[in-house]
């Protein structure tokens, strides 16, 4: 990395790197985690939504319905 490159560069890069790689079919997102969290299995829509859902792109609104799971 260059000299002076900032952080948002570097954030960039790597999500250039990755932008790519495919989320395994068992992936744990923020719906997920909270139904696990709350004992009972993810639905089919939960999973669904994780699977599309960016981790860059979560709302407020999103982070605060699913705070326990942000631990995950």
């Amino acid at each position: 990395m260059k000299k002076g490159t900032t952080n948002t560069a570097l954030i960039q890069q790597i999500k250039e790197a990755f932008a790519s790689v495919n989320k395994p079919h068992n992936h744990f997102g923020i719906y997920s985690a909270r139904a696990r969290d709350e004992y009972s299995d993810p639905t089919e829509e939960e999973q669904r939504l994780d699977r599309v859902l960016d981790r860059y792109d979560l709302t407020p609104q999103q982070m605060h319905e699913c705070s326990t799971s942000l631990i995950f």
